[in-house]
């Protein structure tokens, strides 16, 4: 990622995917400093029903999720 940064990727063609889970919702906070500090586009997402994403607890995680998107 540094040297993405470094050459000049992050003008809104680099950014930072994943998915707020009731394990990681914490660090959303941070991980999202780091992407604006960067010039990343932040995107973050609660799992959808689907495969693993069935037995995750959606109401915890959007819960958890509220503050942060």
């Amino acid at each position: 990622m540094r040297e993405l940064i470094a050459r000049g990727f992050n003008n809104g063609r680099l950014g930072i995917v994943t998915s707020v889970l009731e394990q990681n919702a914490f660090e959303m906070p941070a991980i999202f400093r780091y992407a604006r500090d960067n010039k990343l586009i932040f995107d973050a997402d609660i799992p959808i029903p689907r495969g693993r994403g069935r037995n995750c607890n959606r109401e915890e995680i959007a819960r958890l999720a509220k503050p942060i998107i």
